[in-house]
């Protein structure tokens, strides 16, 4: 996580005074990071094509998403449906060979994928080689672009809040001294880092909301809940709800210092209970690893006054992206930044 992040930032150093779609940056870096993750540093040099068929698969995921279509449209062979099935393949592929040379090598590696080759199932079998790039996939569709929202979110927020990211870079400074890189130990002093994920969690979500299937019938706040039916909850509005959070569109990290404990479940970014996210950990990690690299090389700044509109597609992202200015750490504190709109 720490190599990504410091070949991302030596880039954004070169390209100071540059203005750069951060959404997109932060997207690639997690890609990055999830795939040598998951496959080590096998699919290296692939990069731009894996990227560009997660993003297709993506595309074709939203859209589906909030289509009222019948199922069976996804067989035509219209242009969208035949670009998924290009990035399906593309994808299906390179999964299937790096999971074949592994079993030819004899060796499972240290990686998610070395974890899946190992795993069991319940009756003691081990999982087939397509249940295997099953768990695979998921895993890079979903866990990557989740972490990229609320990276370029803490980014938009930081660029209106620069006394925040200043006090953020002292206490990386602190931490780490002369070190670049952080080690494991390191992230949990990063109290203030911390804090400023989880309160950029609160108000931007990457899942603004989520359903659950009822097991059995159920009552809550004074309704039947017959059983096999599915509720959606929604972090997006409870997280902002004044009842559970004073001044709720207020960017204030302090909400979640050391010793500040929400009320159970009026910050759920991550779900709960047994279906809690398989990634939060993972998630939380490699963006408190991200600003920790970054944020004391280089700062970033609205390039624009145009509003920065969340977009609900799969995640909750800035519509239309993000253009930011690059600049070396503590040149953005000459500049007032122009984009003035509240969380």
């Amino acid at each position: 996580m720490a190599d990504s992040a410091a070949a991302m930032a030596a880039r954004w150093e070169a390209a100071a005074g540059e203005v750069l779609d951060v959404s997109q940056e932060m997207s690639a870096l997690t890609l990055d990071i999830a795939v040598r993750c998951m496959f080590g540093q096998e699919p290296r040099g692939g990069d731009a094509a894996i990227a560009e068929a997660v993003q297709e698969a993506q595309d074709w995921i939203a859209a589906r998403f909030w289509s009222l279509a019948p199922d069976w449209t996804e067989r035509l062979p219209t242009p969208r449906n035949r670009r998924f099935r290009r990035a399906r393949a593309a994808l299906d592929g390179l999964v299937d060979r790096i999971i074949q040379a592994r079993l030819a090598a004899g060796e499972t590696g240290d990686d998610l994928l070395g974890m899946l080759l190992a795993a069991q199932a319940s009756d003691g079998a081990a999982l087939d080689a397509r249940q295997v790039r099953d768990e695979a996939m998921t895993m890079l569709l979903a866990g990557h672009e989740t972490s990229a929202g609320t990276l370029a979110w803490c980014w938009h927020l930081l660029a209106k809040h620069p006394e925040v990211a200043a006090a953020m870079r002292a206490e990386i400074a602190g931490v780490l001294g002369d070190r670049r890189l952080p080690a494991p130990e390191d992230l949990q002093r990063l109290d203030l880092v911390r804090a400023v994920v989880e309160e950029t969690l609160r108000l931007f979500p990457a899942a603004a909301w989520f359903g659950r299937l009822a097991a059995g019938p159920d009552r809550v706040a004074g309704c039947d809940i017959p059983a096999g039916s599915i509720l959606a909850l929604s972090p997006w509005l409870l997280q902002r709800d004044p009842r559970y959070w004073p001044d709720p569109l207020r960017f204030d990290p302090a909400r979640f210092a050391p010793g500040m404990r929400p009320l159970p479940y009026s910050q759920f970014p991550f779900g709960g209970g047994p279906r809690t996210c398989i990634g939060n950990h993972f998630a939380l990690t490699e963006m408190l690893v991200a600003l920790a690299v970054l944020l004391p090389r280089v700062a970033l700044r609205h390039a624009s006054a145009a509003p920065v509109v969340p977009e609900l597609l799969i995640t909750l992202k800035p519509a239309g992206g993000l253009p930011m200015r690059v600049e070396r750490a503590g040149a953005e504190g000459r500049h007032a930044t122009p984009n003035a709109v509240s969380p």
